[in-house]
């Protein structure tokens, strides 16, 4: 659906549902590495975020609006996986370079408020999402990782199957 969306933004309907079908009949985004962690609902917020950041759907909405659920998009993408970070930096760079497109106050003044509400937004929800997996006691740092090598521990863990172990967990803490 999202594959039709973007394409319908940029090119006529009859080519939208061709690529969109293609997508759906192309085996590789479903059989590749995706599948296999938790990259699936990751990807699917990264691209609806990115879908109403670049088309401003819907358009009836304050861009206020559009840009907060855009970033709450982002931040229950970073929630699953940490790869919501090259998003940002393209965010990031789209208002820098659309600042400097035009340095006139008003547009100055455009593309600061816009990125001011995505990138408030984006922290706050990030954070929540940070405080209450403290809060629920799962995770004492958070959405922060405060140890890189704990899925190389759990991936090679032949004995779990790669999920989780308390064995584990007692060999790091070592």
């Amino acid at each position: 659906v999202l594959v039709y969306l973007f394409a319908k933004e940029f090119f006529e309907v009859k080519a939208a549902q061709c690529a969109s079908l293609f997508y759906t009949l192309f085996v590789f985004h479903a059989t590749y590495v995706t599948v296999l962690n938790n990259s699936i609902p990751s990807a699917f917020f990264i691209y609806l975020s990115v879908y109403l950041f670049v088309t401003g759907r819907p358009k009836k909405w304050h861009f206020l609006l559009r840009y907060a659920l855009s970033a709450l998009c982002l931040a229950v993408a970073n929630f699953f996986r940490t790869d919501a970070l090259v998003i940002l930096v393209a965010i990031l760079a789209y208002f820098i370079f659309g600042v400097f497109k035009e340095l006139k106050k008003k547009n100055v003044l455009h593309f600061a408020t816009r990125a001011l509400c995505f990138f408030a937004a984006y922290c706050i929800l990030t954070t929540a999402f940070s405080q209450f997996i403290i809060w629920g006691g799962i995770n004492s740092s958070g959405l922060k990782n405060g140890d890189p090598l704990w899925t190389i521990v759990l991936g090679t863990n032949h004995s779990s199957h790669g999920g989780y172990s308390d064995d584990d967990l007692r060999l790091i803490a070592e």
